[in-house]
C-alpha cells in the first residue's frame, strides 16, 4: 500500500486464482506502463512462465524472500526479457 500511495496510483487486486485475468490486466496497459506484482512462491512462478513466454521456468521455495523478478516486453506477443535481483 505505501508504494502505490508513494507513486500516487490505487491497488488493483486480481485472485491468485485467475492467473489469466492478471495477465489480462496487464496486457491492457498502455504501452510503457510499469506494473507492479506481488504474489507468493506458488503463483509468482507460472505468471513469469507466461510473461516471458515460457523462456523462464522459475522454481521458489517457501522459505525465499529475497528475490524480485522484473519482466520487460516489448514487441507483440510474449517477447521479454528477464531480471532476477535479490536483496
Amino acid at each position: 500500500a505505501l508504494l502505490s500511495v508513494a507513486a500516487g496510483v490505487d491497488v488493483q487486486v486480481v485472485p491468485a486464482r485467475a492467473p489469466d485475468a492478471l495477465l489480462s490486466a496487464l496486457d491492457s496497459l498502455p504501452r510503457g506502463s510499469v506494473a507492479v506484482v506481488a504474489g507468493h512462491s506458488n503463483t509468482v512462478p507460472l505468471l513469469v512462465e507466461k510473461l516471458t513466454g515460457g523462456q523462464s521456468k522459475l522454481k521458489i521455495e517457501d522459505t525465499e524472500y529475497d528475490r524480485l523478478f522484473v519482466v520487460t516486453q516489448w514487441g507483440s506477443g510474449r517477447d521479454a526479457r528477464l531480471l532476477e535481483l535479490r536483496y
